[in-house]
């Protein structure tokens, strides 16, 4: 089964990190590296989304942008953690912001989907123009 990495790509991950040059030949990194550490971040997440009882495909897309950022947290983490010479203080710096991120949705998995007091649309494309309850289309509770 493949694993779904909500259109995380290793370039997204390189534009956070201190290095040039990064190819899918470089070494001690490469974005063949980098791909495997989305794919890996990613998994986690979408086991701790599927334990919390959400359905990955299905997260609106203020969520899904928070579990995108979050992959990329983790995989510049562990990137940083392959670069030579790279300063223990970042490294350990990257390493929190992925467990606080990873404890986040643990601790508050409700966090995921649950957003009230949000309008979908408010402009009114129908044909018929009957006006809304609630003064707006679609309002979401």
């Amino acid at each position: 089964m493949a694993v779904q990495t909500y259109s995380v790509t290793a370039q997204m991950v390189l534009d956070r990190l201190p290095v040039t040059g990064i190819t899918a030949t470089t070494r001690p990194l490469s974005t063949v590296d980098l791909a495997a550490y989305i794919e890996d971040c990613a998994a986690e997440l979408t086991g701790i989304v599927t334990n919390a009882g959400h359905d990955p495909a299905s997260l609106d897309d203020d969520t899904t942008a928070q579990i995108q950022s979050a992959i990329i947290t983790g995989a510049v983490y562990f990137a940083l953690d392959k670069i030579p010479g790279t300063a223990t203080g970042k490294i350990t710096s990257a390493r929190t912001a992925w467990e606080q991120a990873k404890a986040g949705y643990k601790e508050s998995p409700n966090a995921l989907t649950q957003r009230t007091g949000r309008a979908i649309s408010n402009v009114d494309v129908s044909t018929d123009k009957t006006p809304s309850t609630f003064g707006s289309i679609n309002y979401e509770f």
